[in-house]
């Protein structure tokens, strides 16, 4: 097989498992790669994310030109916050080495952010009931709970813990059935 020229990646997309946004990870939450070549590659690719090199169990062939890479942050990870970084190193079914792909190459789609640090509340936590008003709380009423936090909205909203319901966001106000 004879390729002239340096062979490329037509486009790399990053995304993660995280459900609200898939922008951000955490620990514990999954990066995936999606790679698509120019030409039939010789391998799988070589694969870096977050500074660790992604096994080759790791790295799934869907045919010469297209893969996808997984990463899951570990518990405890020492990842700094900010950019998830990665390279992309690969060569053709002829042998000719590429050039590596990163977070800064044109061709990649997407961008995910690592965000370890909870949201700390500021200033009060209120309760509202929104019972029959005798000033008691029955199995099956509601109980609204308000506070602000600080840092970036989408954090926090990842980090309630409740039974499903809910929650909304309003500037720096969050609000919701917890």
């Amino acid at each position: 097989m004879f390729y002239q020229g340096t062979p490329a990646l037509s486009s790399v997309g990053i995304s993660s498992d995280n459900p609200t946004p898939d922008t951000w990870v955490k620990e514990g939450e999954t990066v995936t790669l999606t790679i698509v070549s120019n030409r039939a590659l010789l391998a799988k690719p070589t694969i870096t994310i977050a500074g660790t090199a992604v096994p080759s169990g790791n790295i799934t062939e869907i045919n010469k030109k297209n893969y996808t890479a997984e990463y899951t942050f570990p518990e405890s990870s020492t990842y700094p916050n900010g950019t998830v970084e990665f390279t992309v190193d690969f060569t053709d079914a002829a042998g000719n080495a590429g050039n590596q792909v990163n977070q800064g190459s044109g061709v990649v789609t997407g961008s995910l952010e690592f965000d370890n640090t909870l949201p700390a509340l500021s200033g009060d936590v209120t309760f509202e009931s929104a019972d029959d008003g005798d000033g008691w709380l029955s199995v099956g009423e509601t109980v609204r709970m308000y506070f602000q936090t600080t840092g970036d909205q989408d954090q926090a909203k990842r980090s309630l813990v409740g039974n499903g319901n809910v929650i909304s966001i309003n500037e720096k106000t969050v609000t919701g059935l917890a």
